[in-house]
């Protein structure tokens, strides 16, 4: 179970992490049963920020979700890379777009990154409290799962339980399998 702690230390590290302002417009389309929706909640109102919670029209929009932001003026995006990939247009009122829950493709960082607006990737095992890391994203440059969020240490294991060299690379049989573990540090 989630400490009370570890929750409030998200909304600090996030806070620090992303950036998000009073003037940003956070969408909130995860369902509150999903951890996710913590980072789309909490990054809203620590900021001060307005909340744009999912209308029945968002909610039903499919590939056109797309216009419906953009005309809802939504500026911080949280979402799986896959969700974003299907999205048939661009959201040019972003400045903000943060990924999770499921490995990057780098064809995505391709089609979505753009000048003025960060794109952030997010490692999340629900149990480190919703994120445990973050890596900006780049136009040709290798997706990666970056560093702990502040606060916190993040140790690869491999399947063995055994640290993973630091560099190893992802793509690796036993990177590919590593188990992180995150602490709350001091």
């Amino acid at each position: 179970m989630i400490e009370h702690r570890s929750a409030c230390h998200l909304v600090r590290a996030e806070a620090r992490i992303f950036g998000v302002r009073p003037e940003d417009r956070v969408y909130q389309g995860f369902s509150l049963s999903f951890d996710a929706s913590i980072e789309e909640v909490w990054l809203a109102f620590h900021a001060g920020a307005t909340l744009v919670a999912a209308t029945p029209e968002m909610a039903h929009a499919g590939l056109e979700l797309s216009r419906c932001l953009a005309e809802s003026g939504v500026t911080v995006l949280s979402c799986m890379p896959t969700f974003l990939s299907m999205l048939a247009g661009d959201v040019p009122t972003l400045r903000l777009l943060i990924l999770g829950g499921e490995a990057c493709p780098d064809q995505v960082v391709e089609r979505w990154a753009r000048p003025g607006q960060r794109m952030v990737n997010t490692y999340r095992p629900t149990e480190a409290t919703v994120i445990a890391t973050y890596a900006d994203l780049y136009r040709g440059k290798p997706v990666t799962i970056g560093r702990a969020v502040p606060g916190c240490r993040v140790y690869l294991l491999d399947d063995s339980l055994r640290p993973v060299r630091p560099g190893w690379p992802a793509r690796s049989s036993l990177a590919a399998s590593a188990l992180p573990v995150a602490t709350l540090g001091s």
